[in-house]
């Protein structure tokens, strides 16, 4: 695999860790109601860029409603903005084991262990949230590229097709994993015409339309 498709992947992983908030129904219990609107408030902390105030009161809010998992995802996504990775994966492993519902948590986990070279893990942590959510486009994308990583490339190849029938628009890094997983096969008529799509539809500044350009020059 070129060492620059493969880091230019985990890049344009880094770039959709979700930093959104969760929503959330209201309880009646007084603590759960508190921790609740303490959560509310450190989204706005957050979007204020006040993540000291806003950490502080997430753990409270974990101290005041210890099973609910969603106060973990938010404190993870300030130690995610700090570049604190390691932090930040912590919590999101215990919003799902604390509930295991919310596919922000499994999203942001498996990019990380994705970042961490845990490819295992990585799998194992997408196929329980695509089981979850099994039309989550986001984690079908991030397992088929672990595929790819792993060189199991027919079912990368099963994945990023499904991905381009689905939303081709958001999705057209598709294209480029579907090529290079056919040129892996030297299934070499399919990979040109999908490397070819991958330049028509991508961005002009995408860093490897250079070297999807290069190896398309061999193809010819």
């Amino acid at each position: 695999m070129n060492w620059k498709i493969k880091t230019a992947m985990i890049l344009t992983l880094a770039m959709v860790l979700m930093l959104s908030g969760c929503s959330l129904g209201e309880k009646e219990d007084p603590s759960v109601a508190k921790a609740n609107a303490n959560y509310k408030n450190a989204l706005q902390l957050i979007k204020a860029d006040q993540l000291a105030e806003a950490k502080g009161i997430l753990e409270e809010s974990i101290e005041l409603n210890a099973t609910e998992g969603i106060y973990h995802i938010a404190l993870g996504n300030i130690y995610l903005r700090e570049d604190e990775k390691e932090t930040a994966l912590s919590n999101f492993v215990r919003s799902i084991e604390k509930t295991p519902k919310y596919r922000e948590a499994y999203n942001n986990a498996v990019g990380l262990y994705m970042l961490n070279n845990q490819y295992e893990q990585a799998l194992t942590t997408v196929q329980e949230g695509l089981a979850i959510a099994p039309e989550d486009l986001e984690l079908t994308f991030k397992k088929a590229q672990i595929y790819f990583i792993q060189d199991k490339n027919e079912e990368a190849i099963e994945g990023f097709q499904f991905l381009i029938e689905a939303d081709s628009e958001t999705y057209f890094e598709a294209y480029r994993f579907l090529g290079l997983s056919q040129l892996n096969l030297d299934l070499k008529e399919e990979a040109k015409m999908n490397l070819e799509k991958y330049i028509e539809v991508a961005p002009e500044a995408v860093p490897v339309r250079e070297s999807i350009e290069n190896i398309l020059s061999t193809l010819k």
